[in-house]
């Protein structure tokens, strides 16, 4: 068969090449839609993965790359094979070919001087401008507008196809610092509220130059009032594109109908530059209507909305269902299919996008976040009557939170829920013979919910689905039946009979299921509880007890409790615990306190004293009274992803070969470009130059820090003695060392100086590995990374051998060897 398929490519090479149309950009263009393009068939495998194979992307990341011609064949590591070939668009400009679901397209772009374009661009998942990536529009939402340098002369194009359909066009910018006019972030006006508003819309520097300080102003209709909003230190990369928030001014001559924002965006450098004046009109909603709120996140100090559906004639609620929506709908969509109740406020929280993260990562952290500020808002006090539901995506989210933060519901109601990624939604498995292998394994397994289910155990849960469903099966609903029969006291289960996926508002305000929530509510001081985490810093809070450190990263972590009487001690079972807290009520009336932990009697002299940890798994228990910060915990833990969050900051290179340097530039913007697109995010993206670790703002943040020790300004003062150091032509892990040029590394350590932040590191060992480190997997759900990973261009050929090294650092954050492995 390969004998053949040489045969063929040889016929291809051989046919005469068709030149490829050049789109041409003159100085007087306003704006130019692409109509030709060269695209290639899908040669890549790998699905949701840390690792896919690509014979394109080998060929960008060695440097073998060249711009393709028209008939030329391009081989797999398997043997499959592709032509580049030539299409057009149609009237509309949007080109429709098999070869953009998940291949690439080639445009070739000719400026007669250097200029600054406004790249309009949706349906790729990436592009590359010159050897430099850009952010992408994966589900064509059109909302992906980024400034791109030409140089003079022919420019590259390569874009990444997403499902099947791309359109390209480019246009002048209106100004170097400009609004953009798509993916606003706008609450409602709610009647008799003095609660400041907030709201929030995207920015590009269409300029070379760093901007720092960039701030949204809201001016009064007369000009003669300004106020001004500041998230973070306001920095933009040079081509930029940024959401800023605004706060209005307080409403002083709105309508019935709603209020009218004017804003502007500045930043103050050498000279100031300042975007127009932008109106935006708010609606107004009476409280007791439907309606949308925004908050400033503490993952990235970015403007975030949830909508509501309020109780009847807006009463103080007594119960709050958290409702989850499903892959495309949002948030507002989600609020307005349900009903108004008499007993309960429904939230919707938005998962960041309407793809967002399926729920799980970024996507579980905003449902958290958006839970405990509408609790605040609503003054919902009556914690035992918190519940879960949500729709498809949703469905699988409620699996996932419920069984994640179980403690903080009184039941759930997945609908047409998926179970994991496994299952449905194409995650890959590593060869668990292999020690690495095993250990990316590992670091997926918050997405693994089988490994929690006992977790459901304390809840009510109404399972409901179509068993007509052609989008998400019938059979995900009677596989979790089956699992809950074998332990569960307390779960229904409903089939709609010949319903499809989507059934109307039913789906999910389903009349049994609200009265199955109605009915239930959870006892906060139960004489006995167990409950198991995968990680602390993701869940740890049970009603109990709260889990503060584990032995295994990554590995199931279990602690039971039944709590004192008069005649016997609190009795504590743990697996894979090393720090643990019990709570008051697991002590009842005991006096003088005491607990038996895995059989080891302690008396707790000091009546505040109730936290317990262990050196090591076979070490005994002792009380303390405080935990060191130093260590792994609840309150930081990895892995590498965990990161991103906590208020980060994106800081780049400046130290380095101007290579390095431009890398480090161009890698951090692509990051910010994909976390706006995939997690409604803003971020401060800055120069090592300009961030200053100790100011009041940005002391306690987490940094991602992008480049090496031989170039990051900063790396000494943020990381301090970690145990892992990337160089120019070494990777130094431990006492292990790797001498190469190719590596590219990604780990996560405690930001020297600070109780609670973390430092990501993305670096390179030379130019082969920073290229290898561009396309990294990290923002997409379900694909988990290591606390440490160390990989090499192989990757992309042959997979799994591709990857030097990967593990998790112990709890003193040290290199675990038990928990390491090495090519």
């Amino acid at each position: 068969m390969r004998i053949i398929v040489s045969v063929v490519a040889f016929l291809c090479c051989s046919v005469p090449a068709i030149a490829q149309a050049v789109v041409e950009w003159q100085p007087g263009s306003d704006a130019v839609v692409v109509r030709e393009a060269l695209v290639l068939e899908r040669l890549s495998r790998g699905g949701r993965s840390l690792i896919v194979t690509d014979p394109v992307e080998l060929r960008l990341v060695r440097g073998t790359w060249a711009p393709p011609i028209a008939g030329e064949v391009v081989e797999a590591a398997d043997g499959r094979t592709a032509t580049w070939r030539q299409i057009e668009s149609n009237d509309d400009g949007v080109f429709n070919d098999r070869a953009l679901s998940g291949g690439y397209a080639f445009v070739r772009v000719r400026a007669s001087q250097r200029a600054v374009v406004m790249l309009h661009a949706r349906g790729h998942r990436h592009l590359i401008v010159n050897g430099r990536r850009r952010g992408g529009d994966v589900y064509n939402l059109g909302i992906t507008a980024l400034p791109i340098e030409l140089h003079e002369g022919e420019n590259e194009l390569l874009f990444r196809g997403g499902r099947g359909r791309l359109r390209v066009e480019l246009r002048k910018p209106e100004s170097d610092l400009m609004w953009l006019d798509a993916d606003h972030t706008l609450p409602h006006v709610i009647a008799g509220e003095e609660a400041p508003l907030l709201l929030a819309a995207p920015v590009a520097n269409a300029t070379t130059d760093q901007l720092l300080g960039v701030r949204g102003e809201s001016e009064s209709e007369d000009g003669m009032q300004t106020r001004e909003l500041t998230l973070g230190i306001g920095g933009i990369a040079p081509l930029g594109v940024r959401k800023i928030g605004v706060m209005p001014l307080p409403d002083s001559n709105g309508g019935d109908d709603g209020m009218m924002v004017r804003t502007r965006a500045v930043a103050n450098g050498s000279e100031r530059v300042e975007t127009g004046l932008r109106e935006f009109k708010l609606d107004r909603r009476a409280p007791s209507q439907k309606h949308s709120r925004t908050f400033v996140s503490n993952i990235d100090g970015s403007v975030q909305y949830y909508a509501v559906t309020p109780p009847t004639d807006g009463a103080r609620p007594e119960a709050l269902i958290l409702t989850l929506h499903g892959a495309s709908v949002e948030a507002r969509r989600q609020a307005n299919a349900y009903g108004h109740k008499d007993w309960a406020i429904v939230v919707a929280p938005t998962n960041r996008r309407p793809f967002g993260f399926d729920w799980e990562d970024w996507g579980r952290l905003d449902a958290v976040e958006v839970l405990e500020e509408a609790s605040a808002r609503f003054g919902h006090t009556n914690e035992e009557r918190t519940f879960l539901t949500g729709h498809s995506m949703g469905g699988h989210g409620t699996w996932q939170i419920g069984a994640h933060f179980a403690p903080r519901f009184a039941a759930i109601g997945p609908s047409a829920g998926w179970r994991d990624f496994w299952s449905y939604g194409g995650a890959g498995e590593f060869d668990q013979a292999d020690p690495i292998g095993q250990i990316l394994n590992t670091a997926n397994n918050a997405s693994r919910t089988l490994l929690l289910e006992e977790n459901y155990r304390d809840l009510g849960v109404y399972v409901l689905h179509g068993d007509a469903d052609n989008n998400v099966p019938v059979s995900q609903a009677r596989f979790m039946r089956e699992r809950l029969g074998a332990f569960h006291p307390d779960f229904a289960y409903y089939e709609r009979p010949e319903a499809g996926h989507w059934w109307g508002n039913q789906c999910v305000d389903w009349p049994p299921m609200m009265r199955f929530f109605e009915d239930r509510s959870i006892d906060l001081a139960p004489e006995s509880e167990s409950f198991t985490t995968i990680n602390p810093a993701i869940s740890s809070e049970a009603r109990l007890f709260a889990i503060h450190r584990q032995g295994k990263a990554m590995m199931p972590t279990k602690v039971e409790v039944v709590c004192a009487t008069t005649d016997s001690p609190a009795q504590v079972t743990t697996e894979n615990v090393l720090a643990l807290t019990l709570m008051p009520a697991a002590f009842a009336e005991q006096s003088p306190r005491t607990v038996a932990i895995d059989g080891q009697v302690l008396s707790l002299d000091d009546a505040t004293a109730t936290s317990f940890e262990r050196s090591s798994l076979e070490a005994p228990w002792r009380v303390v009274s405080v935990f060191e910060p130093a260590l792994k915990g609840a309150h930081r833990a990895g892995p590498f992803k965990h990161a991103f969050r906590n208020n980060m900051a994106f800081v780049y290179a400046t130290g380095g070969s101007e290579e390095e340097n431009a890398w480090a530039l161009a890698k951090a913007r692509y990051d910010a470009d994909t976390w706006q697109y995939r997690a409604n995010g803003s971020v401060d993206v800055v120069p090592d130059t300009a961030f200053v670790p100790g100011s009041e703002t940005n002391a306690d943040r987490n940094i991602i820090l992008y480049g090496c020790a031989d170039s990051h300004r900063l790396w000494d003062e943020l990381l301090g003695d970690a145990p892992v150091r990337i160089g120019r032509g070494f990777a130094e892990v431990g006492t292990q060392q790797v001498e190469r040029g190719d590596v590219a590394a990604f780990f996560a350590y405690p930001r020297a100086g600070t109780d609670a932040a973390l430092v990501g590191v993305v670096a390179g060992t030379g130019p082969i590995g920073r290229r290898l480190a561009d396309e990294s997997r990290y923002f997409i759900s379900g694909v988990g990374y290591p606390d440490w990973l160390l990989m090499a261009p192989d990757v992309l050929e042959t997979g799994l051998e591709g990857v030097i090294g990967a593990g998790f650092f112990g709890p003193d954050w040290s290199v675990d060897e038990s928990q390491s492995a090495w090519r």
